[in-house]
């Protein structure tokens, strides 16, 4: 499971989600994408930001980067 990635592109830019999606973080592996996938990727990710804002609370994250999903 890897971080969200839902709003990122409004929040830190396109430029930090590219070295992100380019080479990986502690909850993301490098997944070695050619520069085709990762713009398309990016451009993608782009469009589902245009979308509204998913901001999931860290409470109701879990340290594995699931959610947390309560039944009520």
């Amino acid at each position: 499971m890897g971080p969200d990635l839902t709003n990122t592109a409004s929040q830190k830019g396109v430029a930090y989600m590219r070295g992100f999606i380019q080479y990986g973080t502690g909850k993301m592996p490098n997944f070695h994408l050619k520069e085709e996938e990762t713009a398309s990727l990016i451009a993608f990710l782009s469009w589902v930001d245009q979308s509204g804002s998913a901001r999931v609370p860290d409470s109701a994250v879990h340290w594995t980067g699931t959610y947390i999903i309560s039944k009520r």
